[in-house]
């Protein structure tokens, strides 16, 4: 337990694989193994992973059994290559979104109470990595599931996997955002969706930051912002029948812009971009970001982090008025959404 390896988040899933990337003092995965189960095997595949990691009596044996990770990290390596023999169905990522969540959320409930129980000082250093490694592995599956866009023809064995790649670009240049009913991209329903958001909020809690230390992992920061702002381009996400997906956006992106900024690496001023790029570009994007507004009036998260990204937010929002939107019927829509929904809240 001395010598343990901490896992860090990789910005690409093979990377973990690279020696060369982590480092010989990070976690790596030193097997590396080729997915290539077959997608009417998938959800059972998973069944019996899952099951092994029920029967573990450790809360952190996904970081202390490697040939458990490496098995579900297969899969998030499927995913993030398109070139894989066989897709990961939207069933399989549904499935590891629900259990991921659940087990991310026990870990943690055990986490705080250690800490609790620990206030006054002990924390085991070897035990501190292990619970930290286990929640970034969590923290690393979820938000690859939920940046993803599952198959749509996954169910025609008369189809090769290339014409399906082929047949869902083609359907979502169409209309990218039609899928699923209580579906986004990802595949992984509404219910699922708010669950991994509302782990991943706890994730972020300041109850918790014996685990982290001065700072979060800047990576796994960058990772859960990237996949917000994945989801929030997304009408499935932000409509009004996805108010408790759409809330849980809010927070999280709360949590995740206060913990960057406090970090002092990027002005409130330059984290905005994206998001004000975002919400010129759609209307549920713009949407969104009024939500997101709303949600730090409310007072509940509020700390001079998050109120200078608000402040930064609504001035840029100005700018862009005067600069962007003109000429841009499109970008002036949603300018317009984003004024008009904004007066409700302030």
């Amino acid at each position: 337990m001395t010598d343990v390896l901490e896992f860090f988040v990789p910005s690409h899933a093979r990377d973990l694989e690279d020696l060369e990337k982590t480092g010989p003092t990070q976690y790596h995965v030193s097997e590396p193994c080729e997915f290539d189960v077959h997608p009417r095997q998938q959800v059972d595949d998973l069944a019996r992973l899952f099951d092994c990691l029920h029967r573990e009596k450790s809360p952190t044996s996904l970081f202390s059994k490697p040939e458990l990770f490496t098995a579900l990290f297969s899969y998030i390596k499927a995913i993030e290559s398109p070139e894989t023999n066989q897709p990961v169905t939207k069933q399989a990522r549904h499935k590891i979104c629900h259990e991921v969540s659940e087990r991310l959320k026990k870990l943690l409930q055990i986490s705080l109470a250690y800490f609790r129980k620990k206030a006054n000082g002990g924390v085991n250093e070897a035990l501190l990595v292990c619970l930290r490694s286990t929640v970034k592995m969590y923290v690393f599956i979820l938000c690859n599931i939920l940046l993803s866009s599952a198959p749509i023809l996954e169910d025609d064995e008369n189809l090769s996997y290339s014409s399906q790649r082929s047949a869902r670009k083609r359907k979502r240049a169409k209309n990218e955002q039609d899928t699923g009913i209580g579906e986004d991209c990802s595949g992984v329903d509404q219910d699922g969706r708010e669950l991994a958001l509302t782990a991943l909020i706890d994730v972020c809690s300041p109850d918790l930051l014996t685990m982290w230390g001065i700072h979060m992992e800047e990576n796994m920061l960058n990772l859960m912002l990237r996949m917000v702002l994945h989801m929030i381009t997304q009408k499935a996400n932000v409509q009004n029948d996805a108010q408790p997906v759409s809330g849980a956006l809010a927070v999280l992106l709360l949590r995740v812009s206060g913990h960057i900024v406090a970090q002092g690496s990027v002005a409130p001023c330059d984290f905005i971009v994206p998001l004000i790029e975002l919400a010129l570009k759609t209307e549920s994007a713009a949407q969104f970001l009024t939500r997101f507004v709303s949600e730090a009036e409310s007072g509940d998260i509020s700390n001079d982090s998050t109120n200078n990204i608000v402040i930064a937010l609504i001035e840029g929002m100005a700018v862009a008025a005067l600069h962007d939107v003109s000429g841009d019927a499109g970008a002036a829509k949603t300018w317009h959404c984003f004024s008009a929904r904004l007066q409700n809240v302030v």
